[in-house]
């Protein structure tokens, strides 16, 4: 199996392995004769990104005498699991051509034959991407560069495996956005952050839609000292969008949230490559689908129930009418994909005039104060304290300690002592001291 293409395809190529990077550490490459579907899947289960790279993306595609087998089709599917950080440190020597500043824009080559010095540039001329000869668990990245005076490779592992992909959604009716990624990425770039999440929903009566950055509660530190984390509003009239298609069967798009991690870096790639975006929504807890490339057009065109992997699949093979607002830099790019991304429905809390009872809302950490609602609970009663010693220990006590205080004027008192047992009580009373004021 062996794939070819050219240094500007490289370059678009390297800036998808970087959006995978975002997404999942590992990355699934299905190679057939259709050209590479590459898959991933985030760990959490909550985010899903599919690009298909068609024929036209490549230069040459070529198997070997013994991968073609006409009885078995499957021998011409590869399942490539590979490292996505390994592979991105396999693409870095592929530099934009407007990176003037590149240690590797230009090269002195001697001409062997006059021996005169040619400055050449540096840039990439093609990248073969195969697997390796010798074994069949490796894969082969040949960098062509200088007008094929100078080849660089490298090799990476990968598994036989192959991942899971999600079932089709098959929505008959949905709400359909089309907008600029360059918009959308200017508007939100500022709130970038790991602990937001991106709240979306449409005023009708105003024809603006609503973007609300909110701070991801369960990402953020239960420590009162830290800091939030910014956050705000975007508003956007619907005369930005170049399509906005609303479906009135269903309730329009309303706090549905999503991660503005991964969101973030699809618009930044987008905005890039200058591809076309579009957002397919319909309820809060559904999956919300942003699709970019050829499969923006192939989406268009759907009458019947919604299959976003055949809308993928046919972006890549249908012929596209191009304007300057969608137009991607390379006509034969060939680029197809969606980016699927969980959605809840974004709570809303309640307004204080205490400040600082609003931000421990903000960060749920309700349980840190009564309710005002809840009934005021009584203080436990203090147990009574088991005495130390019985009453009868505390007398023998008692009357042993009376007898350091006997002198001897009280002794002639004994003479007279009764059978009653009053002469203790007698002796106490002249020496004022009460068995109460004893303590142990």
């Amino acid at each position: 199996m062996e794939y070819e293409l050219n240094g500007f395809n490289a370059l678009i190529l390297k800036k998808t392995i970087l959006l995978f990077r975002h997404i999942s550490q590992d990355l699934q490459i299905i190679a057939s004769e259709n050209g590479l579907n590459l898959y991933a899947l985030d760990q959490s289960n909550s985010v899903w990104l599919h690009i298909q790279l068609g024929r036209n993306f490549f230069e040459r595609i070529q198997y070997r005498n013994t991968e073609s087998s006409d009885s078995d089709p499957s021998s011409k599917v590869k399942h490539w699991f590979v490292s996505t950080k390994q592979l991105c440190q396999s693409l870095s020597i592929i530099i934009p051509p407007t990176q003037k500043k590149s240690p590797f824009d230009a090269i002195l080559i001697k001409d062997l034959h006059n021996h005169e010095n040619l400055k050449s540039s540096f840039g990439l001329d093609r990248l073969i991407i195969k697997e390796y000869q010798e074994s069949v668990d490796f894969l082969s990245l040949i960098f062509v560069c200088s007008n094929k005076n100078i080849i660089r490779s490298a090799t990476i592992g990968f598994q036989e495996y192959k991942l899971s992909i999600p079932d089709d959604l098959g929505w008959s009716n949905w709400h359909y956005l089309r907008i600029s990624p360059t918009v959308f990425y200017k508007s939100i770039s500022p709130f970038s952050s790991q602990y937001n999440d991106l709240s979306i929903t449409y005023n009708d009566s105003k024809e603006d839609l609503l973007l609300n950055v909110i701070n991801n509660t369960s990402k953020l530190t239960k420590n009162k000292n830290r800091k939030r984390i910014v956050s705000g509003n975007v508003l956007i009239n619907s005369r930005h969008f170049h399509k906005l298609d609303l479906d009135d069967d269903l309730t329009y798009p309303s706090d549905i949230t999503i991660s503005i991690k991964e969101f973030l870096s699809l618009l930044s790639f987008c905005e890039s490559v200058k591809c076309p975006l579009s957002i397919i929504l319909r309820n809060p807890g559904d999956p919300v689908i942003a699709l970019f490339g050829g499969s923006v057009d192939a989406c268009e065109s759907v009458t019947t129930n919604l299959n976003i992997h055949n809308i993928v699949y046919n972006g890549c093979n249908e012929s596209k009418i191009e304007t300057p607002e969608t137009k991607i830099i390379n006509d034969n790019i060939s680029l197809s994909g969606s980016l699927w991304i969980s959605s809840f429905k974004a709570e809303k809390t309640s307004q204080t005039t205490n400040e600082e009872q609003r931000d421990e809302l903000n960060v749920k950490e309700v349980d840190l104060f009564q309710p005002e609602f809840s009934p005021q609970q009584k203080a436990p009663e203090p147990k009574p304290s088991k005495p130390k010693y019985t009453d009868e220990e505390l007398d023998e006590i008692y009357n042993t300690l009376l007898k350091d205080f006997v002198t001897d004027n009280t002794k002639e008192n004994t003479v007279n002592k009764d059978k009653t047992g009053i002469f203790n009580t007698y002796i106490s009373f002249n020496l004022n001291f009460n068995r109460s004021d004893i303590t142990f």
